[in-house]
């Protein structure tokens, strides 16, 4: 469920005041993904799965899974991969992580101090993103502005983080031809991968798209 909930003044009317226009491109179905946001029959549809499906004599159909952005309902469409849809351009503003509230997140914007509450199933990357969140972290929250109010799509969580390494694993091979890795947790339960040479309280950065190691801080 896509949630927006402003303390103070309402952050969607503020938007629409602005009065930002909704920027727009076409694309061909068999090159959409998950996540992205298109123009289908009059309304803003979220893509939640796409499917490519191959049928005899070379044929094909694109089968996509859409969550209607303001009414909530869900859809499924069969497209031609020869079919194009309209791509909803999305804005982005910084915000900071406060804290967690069951599945709710709450996000501080750093300028107009305007708090925002967000459901925890719109970070990108999927529900396992979350353990890499934490207090005081930048996030880049994607919005939908339409003339009359402004929807939350998704938040992501920046390219690389520092994270404090609270367990290590012992090493099980010793052999020193082999790439010396091993698993580790961060503080906030996170498995990562990490060189032997990282022990417990060392503060390394992860790179957050490929959940990898990148070096000891």
């Amino acid at each position: 469920m896509l949630r927006l909930a402003v303390v103070g003044r309402s952050w969607a009317n503020r938007r629409a005041a602005v009065g930002y226009p909704v920027r727009h491109y076409k694309l061909a179905v068999n090159a959409i993904r998950r996540g992205q946001v298109i123009d289908h029959k009059g309304k803003a549809y979220k893509v939640s799965a796409t499917e490519h499906k191959v049928m005899g004599r070379g044929g094909g159909l694109v089968k996509m899974e859409m969550v209607d952005i303001i009414g909530g309902g869900k859809l499924s469409e069969r497209f031609r991969p020869s079919e194009s849809l309209e791509i909803l351009d999305l804005r982005e503003d910084g915000y900071t992580f406060l804290y967690a509230d069951d599945s709710t997140l709450h996000f501080l914007h750093p300028a107009t101090l305007e708090e925002i509450e967000l459901s925890a199933d719109l970070i990108d990357g999927g529900s396992e993103m979350l353990g890499f969140l934490t207090d005081g972290m930048q996030v880049q929250v994607h919005v939908l502005t339409t003339p009359k109010a402004s929807y939350p799509i998704t938040f992501t969580l920046p390219k690389t983080h520092t994270y404090t390494v609270a367990k290590v694993q012992d090493r099980v091979s010793q052999d020193s031809k082999r790439a010396a890795f091993r698993p580790a947790w961060i503080e906030e339960g996170v498995r990562v991968e990490v060189p032997e040479f990282v022990g417990v309280g060392d503060t390394i950065v992860v790179d957050l798209e490929k959940r990898e190691y990148v070096r000891r801080a």
